[in-house]
């Protein structure tokens, strides 16, 4: 029992060190970034946050009637069926200058047709200007939010964008 509490006297101050380095990362890329990439980076967290209710809204998600293998075990005899699991599919989140590049994964019956048919209702949701979805390989596609067109943005200084 001593040895467990010696560990413990350990682990607060390497997680504490470790969230500590995960902030300062965070802040610092946050400070270092465009302003175009600041909103894109907040953009990707309510994406990230709010992926799994807004995924249900948008048909993207599935019911599987069968129960867990822990549920399998877990379950009496008498008591009623475990109910059934609604699975959501993973995603990725990558802020850029212009939007968010959204990685996600496919399940049964919700693939890139369907990511597809909810494209408008993901663009209104993420506050997108249009979104494209596109296949990234087997079970997989990669869903691209454009908040604000690279093609309409000026690039050079204003005197050069006079001459043009």
């Amino acid at each position: 029992m001593e040895a467990m509490t010696g560990y413990a006297s350990y682990a607060l101050p390497i997680a504490t060190t470790l969230v500590g380095v995960w902030l300062v990362w965070t802040v610092v890329r946050y400070v270092r970034a465009d302003k175009g990439t600041r909103v894109s980076m907040r953009q990707a967290v309510r994406v990230r946050w709010g992926w799994v209710r807004l995924a249900r809204m948008a048909g993207l998600t599935v019911t599987d009637k069968t129960p867990s293998l822990l549920a399998q075990i877990t379950a009496q005899k008498d008591s009623p069926p475990p109910s059934p699991r609604v699975l959501t599919p993973k995603i990725k989140v990558k802020p850029d200058q212009y939007g968010v590049i959204v990685r996600a994964r496919t399940l049964p019956q919700v693939g890139l047709e369907e990511y597809q048919k909810s494209a408008r209702f993901l663009a209104d949701a993420w506050r997108c200007t249009r979104v494209s979805v596109l296949p990234d390989g087997p079970g997989r596609v990669v869903i691209r939010g454009v908040r604000s067109d690279p093609l309409t943005t000026p690039t050079g200084p204003p005197a050069a964008r006079s001459r043009i």
